[in-house]
């Protein structure tokens, strides 16, 4: 399922996009370039023109404990090992997603999810 590289020639768009996918985006008001994302969206609730995605990268930041790694295997379509940026989770419309070019193992998903209760979960007040 790899990709080749980010270029999109052939643009794909399932009526679809399952947990765990991931996804090319195809530029718009998300990004100026083609990039893989990972679809968190529950399945049940793939309605309306939205879909809730982690935007993947190469770069790792040690300042942010909050990357979950995402180490390549044939079947994430990935060709370097690289991370959810949990901390840039957002919606974006179906017609910015593309190709599904693999899909992650459970256990990135679950990481994915604990990282984003982290992420909006208030710290308690010090006292």
């Amino acid at each position: 399922m790899r990709n080749g590289g980010l270029g999109v020639t052939e643009v794909l768009r399932p009526d679809v996009y399952k947990q765990g996918d991931v996804v090319l985006t195809l530029g718009g008001s998300y990004t100026s370039k083609p990039r893989p994302v990972l679809v968190i969206q529950a399945d049940e609730w793939r309605t309306g023109n939205s879909v809730i995605i982690v935007p993947i990268t190469t770069v790792a930041n040690p300042a942010l404990d909050g990357r979950v790694m995402i180490t390549v295997t044939p079947e994430n379509g990935l060709l370097h090992d690289s991370y959810l940026e949990v901390e840039k989770l957002g919606a974006v419309d179906r017609k910015y997603l593309g190709k599904i070019i693999g899909h992650v193992a459970p256990a990135v998903i679950v990481g994915a999810i604990q990282t984003v209760a982290k992420l909006l979960t208030p710290r308690r007040p010090t006292e």
